[in-house]
């Protein structure tokens, strides 16, 4: 009797062995799998802020694009106008603006201020013939 208790005792310590070896293995495999699901998280995470960080990006390109557009509508580009011959950019800027001054004083349009005057595209250089002369665009920005 006390050999078959004690194959009995045998028995149930293996079997509760092998119950405690597999629950902790299950154990283990939960461990690594929630392990798994936290780095999942907060690789969601990285990646949902960079989402936003580039959508914002993309909100102010866009916001300042369309400031640039509602700048755009305003500005007037006029042709034909003679370029000045002066040497220094300063000069031929003030030159264009007395042009566009003595050009708006005769169309009396009312309370418009120009902001910028520029001349569009590159500067010719100074030995080119007369006859082959044309004048660049001017650009010009009224003050709003």
């Amino acid at each position: 009797m006390e050999r078959r208790l004690a194959e009995v005792d045998k028995h149930v310590t293996e079997f509760v062995g092998k119950r405690d070896s597999s629950i902790e293995q299950r154990l283990a495999a939960i461990d690594q799998q929630l392990l798994k699901c936290t780095e999942v998280q907060a690789d969601e995470l990285k990646v949902r802020s960079c989402i936003e960080g580039a959508v914002k990006s993309q909100l102010e390109d866009d916001k300042q694009e369309e400031q640039e557009i509602e700048k755009r509508k305003t500005s007037v580009i006029i042709h034909g106008i003679a370029e000045p011959a002066a040497d220094t950019s300063e000069e031929r800027i003030e030159n264009d603006l007395l042009q566009v001054a003595a050009m708006l004083e005769e169309l009396k349009p009312s309370d418009v201020k120009v902001d910028k005057v520029i001349r569009l595209g590159k500067r010719m250089p100074d030995n080119t013939n007369e006859d082959e002369i044309t004048s660049k665009p001017l650009a010009i920005s009224p003050k709003l």
